[in-house]
């Protein structure tokens, strides 16, 4: 038996679902912005851990952090937050009950430390939610998360760029 594989079925990236991803990496770090000003947002024990490992770790060592932190743990995370949580529980809510669980649960997969160090990552997982109910597709909930990290790990992959090379 032969399969066929049709090239025409494998979506290409929308251009306006790309524009919501840039639209909401724009609208996360204004809204980190301005919830830092007014609540004071510590350092949370996620991001120490992380530059506590960076510090100590080989260069090849960087090079999987960098990996797993900016490509692998995106993925995995929605995975399991939007594919698996938001289409289990509260499916299309249309009090977005969904958005708000999953948003919930990544903010407690980011860190424990106390509700003001969950903003953050709140206030991404909804954009994430609702990024993901727009689109209907997990890609560019993955492309925004992947880019959120990119952006915030920038210094340290800026530091060890030559390292890849």
């Amino acid at each position: 038996m032969k399969h066929k594989f049709d090239v025409k079925s494998i979506t290409q990236p929308q251009l306006i679902s790309l524009l919501w991803v840039i639209l909401f990496v724009i609208i996360y770090f204004l809204l980190t912005y301005v919830s830092a000003k007014i609540f004071v947002v510590p350092r949370s024990t996620n991001q120490s851990d992380l530059l506590s490992t960076f510090s100590n770790s080989s260069i090849f060592g960087i090079q999987i952090e960098l990996i797993t932190v900016c490509i692998l743990a995106p993925i995995f995370e929605e995975l399991i937050c939007r594919g698996l949580i938001m289409n289990s529980f509260f499916k299309n809510s249309k009090y977005g009950f969904d958005i708000i669980l999953s948003s919930i649960i990544f903010s407690l997969l980011h860190q424990h430390q106390n509700l003001i160090v969950l903003l953050p990552y709140l206030i991404l997982g909804v954009l994430l939610g609702i990024l993901y109910r727009i689109t209907g597709k997990l890609m560019y909930s993955v492309i925004l998360h992947i880019a959120i990290n990119m952006i915030t790990m920038w210094p340290l992959i800026q530091d060890n760029i030559i390292i890849f090379l």
